[in-house]
């Protein structure tokens, strides 16, 4: 008996000029912090470089992430939140998977990592979200880490 393979859904192709278009249009958006030690635990980021806050009728798409750590043996959990206040305040809605990051005993630099999104994380201010940001949890308060995130914005 043959094994007949059944084609699935044509996926999309990725079009470079739409995200050329998409920064003259001043649509394209990058929010990026570096060098910031919020501490053990979990912590809301709500540092102005990194939060989005929402205006009515915002749709902001979310493509790709960088997180980092520049400190030796430390580790970390990241994820892209919602937030139901300005400024990464109020409940938060955690719109990805944690990505995990470590440094070993001895890095030299800073040790990161990039994770692109596809469908593109979708952030609306008709559901409820306010602001955009990230959730950490730092295995120590020494931990130095930067991190970022980049898409677009568009009208609901």
């Amino acid at each position: 008996m043959a094994i007949r393979r059944v084609p699935g859904p044509a996926q999309p192709v990725h079009d470079v000029r739409s995200d050329v278009a998409r920064v003259v249009a001043g649509q394209a958006m990058r929010k990026w912090v570096n060098d910031i030690t919020p501490g053990a635990g979990w912590s809301d980021l709500n540092n102005p470089g990194l939060v989005y806050n929402l205006q009515r009728g915002d749709c902001i798409l979310i493509v790709a992430v960088c997180i980092g750590i520049t400190t030796v043996s430390d580790s970390g959990h990241f994820v892209v939140c919602t937030y139901d206040q300005p400024d990464a305040a109020g409940a938060y809605t955690e719109k990805a998977k944690h990505l995990h990051i470590l440094t070993g005993a001895a890095i030299a630099g800073f040790v990161d990592y990039h994770h692109a999104y596809t469908p593109p994380l979708v952030v609306k201010y008709a559901d409820g979200a306010r602001s955009v940001s990230f959730r950490v949890q730092l295995n120590d308060a020494a931990c130095n880490i930067g991190v970022g995130w980049s898409g677009w914005k568009e009208c609901e």
